[in-house]
């Protein structure tokens, strides 16, 4: 493995899950989300930075491209070790293989108590239903799935 194919590798999984994540996320946010955020059940904002306090968004503004270049980073530098591995495969083998990754130890194994997430399940308080767990995640299947189909479409079989 040399550098240049680092460099290109994670240059391609940086862009692809910053915009994935983005794109999903947006549209996420618009048709499930919204109210975990907003309004009078907006259980996220009680934890998180929401638009509906202008002044905090702008944190999320100022760094949500920096965050997400960073995080498919370390994403890529995770999967390097496998690269000739994964080229060796087929499209779909190496779309399943990223996607179920990214989905099981980046999401729902992952050691963070958020929703959609076992340890969410466990640690969150009782406001964060089954339904706020489940209602997220179709947006983490859809951004995980469309971030690995891209990165292995990028990729050449060998």
């Amino acid at each position: 493995m040399n550098w240049k194919t680092f460099g290109s590798f994670a240059g391609k999984f940086m862009i692809a899950h910053t915009v994935t994540y983005l794109v999903v996320g947006a549209a996420a946010y618009q048709f499930l989300t919204k109210p975990f955020y907003e309004g009078p059940e907006a259980i996220f904002a009680v934890f998180m930075r929401s638009p509906a306090e202008p002044e905090s968004w702008k944190h999320v503004m100022t760094w949500f491209i920096p965050a997400q270049l960073l995080r498919g980073l370390l994403i890529a530098a995770v999967f390097i070790p496998f690269y000739d591995l994964l080229c060796s495969w087929s499209w779909r083998k190496r779309w399943l293989t990223i996607a179920s990754f990214y989905m099981v130890i980046g999401c729902w194994a992952c050691a963070v108590a958020a929703p959609g997430t076992i340890e969410g399940l466990v640690y969150n308080k009782p406001v964060f239903t089954p339904y706020v767990h489940l209602k997220v995640q179709p947006e983490l299947l859809f951004q995980g799935g469309l971030m690995a189909a891209w990165v292995a479409r990028w990729m050449k079989r060998r």
